[in-house]
């Protein structure tokens, strides 16, 4: 159904004035604990020029600028829909991926922002063989309303990864980065050492 919607199409059925209404975390807890996040696991990040990629309405910028950032800069092309300008040490896109309806193309543009020895930290929701056993549609996180439309496992993230020369790592679960390990941002050099 989706692979033939335009981004217009988008904007007017999901990414409209009802999009909090079904997603209430959106507005301000989540940009909270993503801010939290980073700022506790990842304090080195401070330094780095980051852009954060399908940023809604950049509430994640504003609370990073207020922990002692000083360069974030936002990108959504629904609600921030003019392209960054340059490159970045950081890319952080935390719930995109799985709102985008050509993985490809979306790392692709992910990617184009990158600064050589750049890495991308993002949250998405692995799908599990247990949960296509059980139906996909009867798993919380597939939720078309909201725009979740896409699923990854990690091969699937390894894949867009190796397609630009670098390696996939996980967190966890959710929580997720892309790096080239011969040159890596001061905030992930560290965990890389353990």
């Amino acid at each position: 159904m989706f692979d033939s919607w335009t981004h217009d199409d988008f904007a007017q059925h999901v990414y409209n004035d009802d999009y909090a209404r079904h997603d209430p975390e959106y507005l301000e807890i989540r940009p909270q604990q993503q801010a939290d996040l980073i700022c506790n696991s990842f304090p080195e990040m401070r330094e780095d020029r980051v852009l954060d990629f399908g940023s809604g309405l950049g509430l994640l910028e504003r609370k990073l600028l207020s922990h002692g950032f000083t360069d974030v800069t936002s990108y959504d092309p629904f609600s921030h829909p003019v392209p960054p300008e340059g490159q970045f040490d950081t890319i952080v896109s935390f719930e995109v991926f799985e709102h985008h309806p050509a993985p490809f193309d979306l790392f692709d543009q992910i990617m184009r922002y990158r600064k050589p020895g750049g890495a991308l930290l993002f949250q998405t929701l692995l799908i599990t063989q247990e949960i296509l056993d059980d139906g996909i549609d009867q798993w919380w996180y597939c939720m078309p309303r909201n725009g979740h439309l896409s699923f990854h496992t990690p091969r699937s993230l390894t894949l867009l990864a190796e397609r630009h020369g670098l390696e996939y790592g996980a967190f966890n679960p959710s929580l997720h980065v892309v790096f080239d390990r011969a040159a890596t941002p001061r905030w992930l050099a560290s965990f890389l050492k353990q």
